[in-house]
């Protein structure tokens, strides 16, 4: 079985290290390099072919942020974790619009980590539990109008179930999670999730999570 190619971008040396090493002794995963800040970043990407990239906000010479918009642009099979210490909810919003794939904070534990990493390898969007919950719907509150209407719908008809399949999404499970939650079969999740798609309009996990976000359904 190939192992996960992992590179790490932190300006911090000594939590950068710290990192690796909890690596080394993962049989999923390999750590193929190691980046201070955002232009070291795209220099490893154009030598090296990682699968998920674990990128920092607040880096010298190009941010996390400000990197990502050229990552995709580059090098769109690469995978995108922001690992930051930023648990307020603009930095989850604006590292989704520019095209993260999850958002984890540093004092997550290891094995959340690498169930983050492989939920986006395979395709999920990993949000930290911490930030897709109460806090996140209480701090946005200012930011986004939480009362249900129409315009906010886009014509959305939301079954009970496709509901509870939507908060499940939105707090990062798996499929395999959300058909043990509910006792449901993955083939009917994802039959769900499609359903989720076609009625808000939102392609993409991150797309609904912000949709989730802005109608009130983070509980």
């Amino acid at each position: 079985m190939a192992k996960i190619k992992v590179v790490i971008a932190d300006d911090h040396e000594i939590f950068r290290k710290g990192l690796i090493s909890l690596f080394k002794d993962q049989q999923v995963f390999n750590v193929i390099g190691e980046a201070s800040n955002g232009e070291e970043v795209l220099t490893i990407l154009e030598n090296k072919e990682p699968d998920v990239l674990l990128l920092d906000i607040s880096m010298p010479k190009l941010d996390g942020l400000k990197v990502i918009p050229q990552i995709k642009a580059r090098f769109p099979k690469v995978k995108i974790i922001i690992l930051t210490m930023h648990d307020e909810p603009p930095f989850l919003n604006k590292a989704l619009v520019v095209g993260a794939n999850g958002y984890i904070l540093k004092n997550t534990g290891e094995n959340e980590l690498f169930k983050a990493i492989s939920r986006v390898y395979n395709g999920e969007v990993a949000v930290d539990p911490f930030l897709a919950g109460q806090t996140l719907r209480s701090n946005l509150a200012g930011q986004f109008s939480i009362t249900k209407n129409s315009d906010d719908y886009s014509g959305a008809n939301l079954s009970n179930r496709e509901i509870e399949v939507l908060k499940l999404v939105v707090k990062g499970h798996t499929d395999k999670e959300i058909s043990d939650i509910l006792n449901i079969s993955i083939k009917t999740v994802e039959k769900h999730k499609l359903k989720l798609k076609e009625k808000t309009g939102n392609k993409r996990l991150a797309d609904l999570i912000k949709f989730a976000i802005k109608n009130g359904y983070i509980s």
